[in-house]
This record gives C-alpha cells, structure tokens and sequence, in this order.
C-alpha cells in the first residue's frame, strides 16, 4: 500500500509544476491523450522503481512494465502503446493525466504485433473524466522538422521533451519495423508513448533509445515506430485481432552488384511443398516486380496470411512460375525459437 501511495505521490508531483511551452502546439491537448500503464507482473511488482534499491546495479533498471499509451478513442477507451510494454503481464493499470484523478483504470488487450512492437489495449473501467482527448494522426514528419514526445521516463511522470528529425527510415531489427530517427528524449517509462509533429500530430510510437558507444552511458538517439506501421498494425489488430502478417518463408538476399534479389525456400514452406526446389531469382509477385526489398515488402502490406500468391522467378536464364499460400510470419518466428 505505501509504493502505491508513493507512486500517486510522484505522479501528483509531477503534475503541479508543469507548465506547457507555447511554441509547443497541442500539448496540454497531448497530455490529455497521455496514459501511464502499469503492467503488474507475477514475477516482479512494477513500482519497485519507487523503493530505495539495495545495490548499486538496481539504480539503473526501471520496470519493464512501466510505461506509457497515447488514446486513440476516448469513447471505446481504445490505447496504442509497445508490446514490450504489457508483454506477460498479469494485470493492466492505466492512470490518466489529471492531478485529482489517481483512479487506477484496468485495461485488456485487444492484439499485439510483436514484430512491430504495437499493442492495441481497450480501457474497461468508465465513464473517463471529461479532460480526456485522443491524439490526431499525421502523415509522417521530415527530415529536419521538429517533434516532441511525452512520457514517463524513469518514473517522472508527463514529461515533454523536444528534439529533431535526423531521418525518417530506419531499420533495425526488421523490414516490417520502420523507425524515425531523432533527438527529442526517451526512456525506460517512455515506452509506447507518443512522437508528435510541429502540428501536434501523432508521428509515432517512441520504443528504443540508442547508448553512445564511448562508454559514458549517454543517450544518442530516440527511435519511434513510423505512423505508417502503426496504422497499418492497428488496423489490422482492430479487424481481426492480430497483424495476420504474411510470410513467404524464404530467405532473400539482394546482390548490390547485379541488382538482383535471390529468394532461397526454406525447409518445410509452401513454396517448397508446391514447387520452388531451389535458389533462383525473384522477379514478380502476381505479376508486379518484387525485384527489390522494398517492392516486395510493399505487396506483402496489403496481403494476409493464408492468401495465396504466385511468384515469378528465374534459374539459368529461364522464368518460372511457382503458386502457393502465404504463411504467418509470428508462428513462424515461435516455431523458430523452439526448434
């Protein structure tokens, strides 16, 4: 019952002095479509953060199930945040931005896309107060433009932080996983909060930051999921409760000398069990060029595992073509881990 006292302390606390930048647009507005979660874990209580730790090495690590959510629909309680942020949790809190409101709102989770490191939470207590918004989309920033992010690093509650755009496409774990790059600050706490642009718009999901590599243990980068993945995993995750992200289940690997990109079936896919036996190289998809990685990937987006598909390919000068069904691409990376 004290950390819990604790903690409303803190996030009262940091309510008070607030004061919002008027060169800052919408971010009284963004505070009030701000949410900070709790994801109670069986294995550890998330607001240890609070207690004076015992050793040296704990005052650095914050609670994997802490973090923040931006609202999408007040009127069905609808929070994006990252998956990271509620993965194997056994209980949901959500507070929102309001210095007399400490009421604990428990949530549950409609879908997660692990790939992207989207969820898609739904609020079951109600009514919420009446300051509640919910955040505005964009179509992306720019290099060079500015954005700002809220959120709950560390435990200090609805901070705004501001930085730049230093780029727009980055790619660090995968191609389904398009990160903005910039300066404005985030960490442990700010996971899954909001990146908004010079309009106050939402841009992205904040999600990792980057250490520099000179040992100082300083912040370099921010990196936020791209609107555009987030939309694309939230639409699908409201549709049908899950990315249905498809696989092809090959290898690809792009030659930067020919140009050309070789897809490789893997032991045990469709492709192989239909009719590709060995590496050739892709040409089309149902008939429109998958020649690069990024003209493939843009045909998968608007696919479903399951659907079916033909591939056009060419070995030793001939073309073939193989026909077979799409897999999905998440029971493909389980299956992985445990075999």
């Amino acid at each position: 019952m004290m950390q819990v006292l604790q903690y409303l302390l803190v996030i009262c606390i940091s309510l008070v002095p607030l004061s919002v930048n008027a060169k800052l647009p919408k971010v009284l507005e963004n505070l009030n479509a701000t949410v900070l979660i709790v994801a109670e874990n069986k294995k550890r209580d998330p607001l240890d953060f609070l207690v004076e730790p015992t050793k040296d090495s704990e005052k650095k690590n914050t609670p994997t199930g802490m973090g923040t959510g931006v609202i999408i629909s007040k009127s069905e309680g609808i929070i994006i945040t990252n998956h990271h942020v509620i993965d194997r949790s056994s209980k949901i809190i959500v507070y929102v931005y309001s210095k007399d409101d400490t009421t604990k709102y428990n949530a549950k989770i409609i879908g997660v896309d692990e790939i992207t490191d989207i969820a898609v939470l739904k609020i079951t207590d109600f009514p919420l107060p009446d300051n509640i918004t919910e955040v505005t989309w964009s179509n992306g920033p720019e290099i060079g433009h500015d954005v700002y992010t809220i959120g709950h690093p560390q435990g200090m509650a609805w901070t705004v932080a501001k930085g730049i755009v230093g780029h727009t496409e980055r790619y660090p774990a995968s191609p389904w996983q398009t990160m903005i790059q910039h300066d404005s600050l985030i960490m442990p706490g700010n996971s899954g909060g909001g990146l908004f642009d010079e309009s106050g718009h939402l841009v992205g999901i904040n999600t990792l930051l980057l250490e520099s590599r000179d040992k100082t243990n300083t912040q370099a980068w921010s990196l936020s999921v791209s609107i555009d993945d987030v939309r694309w995993s939230f639409s699908r995750i409201m549709k049908w409760g899950s990315p249905r992200r498809p696989a092809m289940n090959v290898a690809l690997e792009y030659n930067e000398d020919t140009k050309e990109l070789s897809v490789i079936p893997n032991k045990g896919s469709n492709a192989i069990k239909s009719c590709m036996k060995e590496e050739s190289i892709l040409l089309k998809v149902n008939n429109k060029d998958a020649s690069t990685y990024p003209k493939l990937f843009e045909i998968l987006k608007n696919k479903l595992d399951g659907d079916q598909i033909t591939m056009e390919t060419k070995l030793d000068n001939k073309v073939y073509t193989c026909t077979f069904n799409l897999e999905n691409w998440t029971v493909l990376s389980e299956k992985s881990k445990t075999d």
